[in-house]
């Protein structure tokens, strides 16, 4: 028992309060001249929720509470092959981590067939066009042609063509790939990149460039379209 006179504003010598897991407890009395009445009053503590993907944090950290039954959770950052899902947790009386999971996606194109053009000689100051096809490829991925590191177009998932501009009067070694939107080469069903070169030579001897000379006079070159068999 506790005593009090009357006037008092707040009990002495109160009991602890009892535990409350994930609360803070207090008492709250009201002191009448008849006697007093006091409960234990509990209020949610506040924790954290801190979301890490390879090592660093995403995003800021997410309070909750014992009573919360979800919390907001920030997007798990992308990672190219890979599925990336939060990791299972349950919302316990303290502070938590949650580490982002990642599951390596299945191969998108272990069906695709690339189909590169041939090797071709062409008249010198040809305008040329080249063209590459693919087959089993998934949308989202695309047929692409190279210089060098020079990306020159990007066609669909089935086709790609580029003309080079003006006369074609060189060599050119052209790559074909098949790329997902960020430029990654893609594999097949053994493992191997989807790519293949194709070489466009022009004949540039004394007579092939003769030639091109009067064609050039009567608006006479060819065009050509370099594409698989």
């Amino acid at each position: 028992e506790t005593s009090y006179t009357y006037g008092d504003t707040e009990l002495k010598n109160l009991p602890d309060v009892p535990e409350k897991t994930g609360y803070l407890g207090k008492w709250d009395n009201v002191l009448t001249a008849n006697g007093a009445t006091v409960n234990a009053v509990y209020t949610p503590i506040t924790y954290y929720a801190t979301f890490i993907a390879d090592g660093k944090q995403v995003g800021g950290k997410v309070p909750f509470t014992v009573e919360s039954k979800s919390i907001e959770e920030p997007t798990v950052p992308k990672k190219e092959g890979y599925e990336g899902k939060w990791n299972k947790y349950t919302l316990v009386a303290c502070n938590i981590t949650i580490k982002a999971v990642y599951t390596e996606m299945p191969n998108p194109t272990p069906n695709a067939k690339l189909k590169v053009p041939a090797n071709t000689d062409v008249e010198y100051g040809t305008s040329v066009t080249v063209i590459a096809k693919a087959t089993g490829v998934p949308s989202g991925y695309y047929v692409a042609l190279y210089d060098g590191g020079t990306l020159l177009a990007k066609g669909s998932n089935t086709e790609v063509s580029y003309t080079f501009p003006g006369e074609f009067t060189l060599t050119k070694n052209i790559t074909v790939k098949i790329i997902d939107s960020k430029g990654n080469v893609q594999k097949d069903s053994s493992g191997k990149d989807l790519t293949g070169t194709a070489e466009i030579k022009a004949k540039s001897g004394f007579f092939a460039k003769l030639i091109a000379f009067f064609k050039r006079l009567f608006k006479a070159l060819p065009s050509v379209e370099v594409k698989p068999k």
